[in-house]
């Protein structure tokens, strides 16, 4: 009776995964835009426009963030085919085999595709400094203040009076971006490295992926 629960486990877990490469997608997306242009592109990670000859487009990250929403029926599907069904085995089980690998798949794709995404954008600092306003470190402003014995009341009203005093260079953002380092953090990103994670967790995805297809082989038999 476990049958078809631990295989739409599986495809859940792997969901949960590919759900963060949606989010990455849409960001990387959103950063490409003209108005923003934080993430600078390559013709290696682009397609043409079928009517712009000028248009490059960033649409692998499109397929990434769909193909999370395709992974996602895979387990609808494995949890739709058992529902109802008799203790023992029904032949319809047979059916639950399809979606669960196609899931691995889907993900193992996924993460070749974001591993040659990562080792061919371009990050534009000066870009990013531009956008950035003074109200996004009134908060700091405010906190400063409250170390300094000030009550956080008179901290904050201070604070929304000093707006113009504050000096977007790049001491304030090292410093913003210094209180608040951890894993994933803005002031730890580093394409390279995530390049370097995906590689591994591909060779370790890949090796799982072989031994459960020796497995299953034996047990098909």
């Amino acid at each position: 009776n476990s049958r078809g629960k631990f295989e739409a486990l599986i495809v859940d877990a792997l969901w949960a995964i590919m759900n963060d490469f949606s989010r990455i997608a849409s960001d990387l997306l959103l950063f490409n835009m003209d108005e923003l242009l934080f993430v600078k592109t390559n013709s290696s990670i682009t397609t043409g426009s079928s009517i712009m000859p000028q248009k490059r487009n960033f649409d692998v990250m499109e397929l990434i963030r769909a193909r999370s929403n395709v992974l996602l029926s895979y387990s609808f599907c494995i949890k739709t085919i058992v529902n109802g069904l008799i203790s023992g085995y029904n032949r319809d089980l047979q059916e639950t085999k399809e979606p669960l690998m196609k899931a691995f798949e889907t993900l193992k794709d996924s993460i070749s595709v974001l591993e040659v995404v990562f080792e061919n954008i371009e990050w534009d600092e000066e870009a990013v400094k531009d956008k950035l306003s003074k109200g996004i470190f009134a908060t700091d402003l405010a906190f400063n203040s409250v170390k300094a014995g000030k009550p956080f009341r008179e901290a904050y009203r201070e604070a929304s009076l000093k707006m113009e005093e504050i000096v977007v260079d790049d001491e304030i953002i090292r410093n913003t971006l210094r209180k608040r380092v951890s894993p994933g953090s803005p002031d730890t990103i580093n394409p390279a490295l995530y390049a370097n994670m995906l590689k591994k967790d591909k060779r370790n995805y890949e090796a799982k992926l072989n031994k459960l297809n020796r497995q299953l082989a034996r047990l098909l038999k």
